[in-house]
């Protein structure tokens, strides 16, 4: 599940934020993950891995996301965990 989440996010191109809600479309609109969060807005705010193709992320999988802009526009760093690495 790690492997598959890491070169998943290499290829996100579009997101959508519907109340405490993250989509993140990639591989050309192939697949989707979907967070969860407590808070909002995107930035600084811990997003957790719910579904990822509409298949439920194991209790046990907690793989998660903070997203954290650049000085420059469209930049910025995506981290978290993945479940074992950070």
């Amino acid at each position: 599940m790690e492997q598959a989440y890491l070169s998943t996010l290499g290829t996100a191109q579009q997101y959508a934020i519907s109340g405490l809600k993250l989509t993140i479309t990639y591989n050309q609109g192939a697949g989707v993950l979907t967070y969860t969060a407590v808070d909002v807005p995107l930035e600084y705010s811990l997003w957790t891995l719910s579904t990822m193709n509409g298949q439920p992320v194991s209790a046990e999988t907690n793989i998660t996301a903070v997203f954290t802009p650049g000085e420059a526009p469209d930049t910025g760093v995506i981290s978290g965990s993945s479940g074992c690495n950070t």
